[in-house]
């Protein structure tokens, strides 16, 4: 779960919702921003330049973790991942990719 955190005494956050969300949808371009899962280890780990005969395992590792804290996003247009973004175990953000 992400939470978009305001500041109610600055000006510009007041007019700006509290968000937590698990997917946030974006209907006028058909896509949904969410969190990975396990289910998405393949695609992602297919996709990885970097892959290796340990990749597939780092990476459900990686999705894992952020079920519990976070960290891993993707976009999907109608259904189909077509973006994302993994927190590595030492928390830095890598494997970026978008189709």
């Amino acid at each position: 779960m992400w939470t978009l955190e305001v500041d109610p005494d600055d000006e510009q956050d007041r007019n700006l919702p509290t968000l937590s969300y698990q997917s946030l949808a974006l209907p006028e371009a058909g896509a949904v921003i969410r969190s990975l899962t396990q289910r998405d280890a393949e695609l992602i780990n297919s996709r990885w330049e970097y892959r290796s005969d340990g990749s597939l395992e780092m990476i459900q590792r990686m999705i894992a973790i952020s079920e519990r804290e976070g960290g891993c996003v993707g976009v999907s247009i109608d259904g189909k991942l077509v973006s994302w973004m993994l927190r590595y175990l030492d928390g830095t953000i890598g494997m970026l990719f978008t189709d």
